[in-house]
């Protein structure tokens, strides 16, 4: 809510309305993937608000940093998992917020440099 209410703020210095149709292909295809039980609500929206505060040059900067760093995660997260209880990291599965974060943050700080 706090990334979201911060976004709000700089659209009013400067909109940035031509995002809006990947923002929405984005909780599109988020949704559906939620469906799907391959990635999370919570992941989903927080990947739609960064995509908002992101430039479109950096959108595809967004989405396959966000994969590769999220892969990265899960294969450091799927050997911490056979060291200690891999039952449990399976049942709950990855916290792919921090790679989204990771990715994101800096992208939107580039994004109101340039």
């Amino acid at each position: 809510m706090c990334l979201t209410f911060l976004l709000i703020c700089l659209w009013l210095k400067s909109p940035n309305i031509s995002v809006l149709p990947y923002t929405l292909m984005i909780l599109g295809v988020g949704f559906l993937l939620h469906i799907l039980r391959v990635l999370g609500a919570g992941d989903t929206k927080l990947l739609c608000v960064i995509s908002l505060g992101v430039s479109p040059q950096y959108l595809s900067l967004l989405l396959y940093g966000t994969v590769f760093i999220g892969g990265a995660f899960a294969v450091a997260y799927l050997l911490y998992g056979y060291t200690t209880d891999i039952q449990k990291i399976r049942a709950r599965g990855v916290p792919y917020a921090v790679p989204i974060a990771m990715v994101g943050g800096p992208l939107i700080l580039l994004t109101y440099i340039s």
